[in-house]
């Protein structure tokens, strides 16, 4: 049996913040992978290999099952270093008002 696995194409630029106590994520069931980091200057967010504005985002999680989003996803966020944080804080906010309850903020180890 072969098996393979896709990864996605990434259209934008994502510099991970540095962080001191990271811990690997234990299940790796139903995630989704949401990069953000701006292209043109313009906040976008990566899901797979499209990009969203904010509100084209709120419509595709619209589309996934109500029921799973509180209990089966786990999002991560691969968010870009120099991103404003108004833009992190509208992401938390869509995300918390969708029901989504894991929330994961992907880092890099900071050197010692």
């Amino acid at each position: 049996m072969v098996v393979t696995v896709v990864r996605p194409t990434l259209w934008l630029e994502v510099q991970l913040t540095d962080a001191t106590n990271i811990k690997k994520l234990e299940r790796k069931d139903s995630r989704l992978h949401l990069y953000l980091g701006k292209n043109a200057d313009q906040p976008q967010i990566q899901l797979n290999d499209q990009l969203f504005s904010l509100e084209q985002l709120n419509w595709r999680l619209n589309q996934l099952p109500a029921q799973d989003l509180d209990t089966q996803y786990t999002v991560i966020l691969e968010i870009d270093n120099h991103l404003d944080m108004g833009t992190i804080l509208d992401m938390q906010t869509l995300l918390r008002e969708k029901g989504i309850a894991k929330i994961i903020y992907k880092t890099r180890q900071a050197p010692t």
